[in-house]
């Protein structure tokens, strides 16, 4: 069993991963900030995902439709700064890197570590919306549980 305790051992683990581990795990952390999506076309991207047997067609299909709401959620991002529209456009960017071809990462990058960052970044602004702060830390460790358990 791997003990996750820090962001050290979590970027190891996650790197230990074969690539498409390393996308299902994406989909996990996802998953856990799923609550701050409205918009379905982040939850069907999700499911999409999961599929592993669907043609390049699709999942290119796929792909730009949900790059479609990042842009449209980030262009919406400045307006009277509503935070949770923030939340929302870093899961709805986390969603569509579970989907992102492969050749489309940088050399080094992986769809866990990224979608996990973003993950974080959406649960910190659901926070500041709330006047809370700390949120990544519990992200964070929410994440090494998800980890932890995607090992088992």
């Amino acid at each position: 069993m791997t003990n996750i305790n820090n962001d050290i051992e979590f970027k190891s683990y996650i790197e230990s991963l074969p690539w498409e581990r390393q996308r299902l795990l994406a989909i996990k952390f996802v998953e856990h900030a799923i609550d701050l999506v409205t918009d379905q076309r982040v939850m069907d991207t999700l499911e999409t995902a999961k599929n592993t047997d669907l043609s390049e067609e699709v999942l290119s299909d796929a792909f730009h439709g949900i790059r479609r709401l990042v842009f449209a959620t980030y262009t919406q991002c400045g307006h009277e700064i509503d935070m949770l529209n923030v939340a929302e456009h870093y899961v709805a960017l986390a969603a569509a890197i579970c989907i992102q071809p492969q050749d489309l990462f940088i050399k080094g990058e992986n769809p866990a570590c990224k979608a996990a960052l973003h993950c974080r970044q959406a649960r910190s602004f659901q926070f500041l919306s709330q006047g809370k702060d700390q949120a990544s830390n519990k992200e964070s460790h929410a994440q090494y549980k998800i980890a932890e358990d995607f090992g088992k």
